[in-house]
């Protein structure tokens, strides 16, 4: 696995965009059906992108030490976390290896209807 998270350092930077917003049927979908799927921290850590996103502007940057100190966990459960966010359809990733330190572009995308996740 060439993106492993022996990859991640907490000096990384990460920018977090979205061009949708969560409604509270969205929110209920998250807890619901997804938090099972994601786990604890997966669940965390979207809700933290996702609040991230409403509080700061768009394309704020941010370190993952941040992540870290916030979700008050280390890179290995980080990345897991991340990489079932990605499973699921909730996030894409996109990283910027040429920059020193690499720049993490992460896609929050809103969860499946009801109707749709079966």
């Amino acid at each position: 696995m060439v993106d492993s998270w022996q990859n991640l350092t907490p000096k990384d930077r990460f920018n977090i965009q979205s061009s949708e917003r969560l409604s509270n049927l969205d929110h209920q979908v998250l807890t619901s059906f997804y938090e099972p799927i994601i786990g604890t921290t997966g669940f965390a850590l979207i809700n933290l992108l996702w609040t991230t996103l409403q509080v700061q502007p768009a394309m704020s940057s941010f370190d993952h030490a941040f992540l870290l100190k916030t979700l008050n966990v280390d890179l290995p459960a980080l990345y897991e976390a991340r990489t079932k966010l990605e499973a699921t359809g909730l996030v894409q990733t996109f990283v910027d290896t040429g920059s020193n330190p690499k720049v993490y572009q992460f896609r929050l995308i809103a969860p499946l209807a009801p109707h749709a996740f079966f």
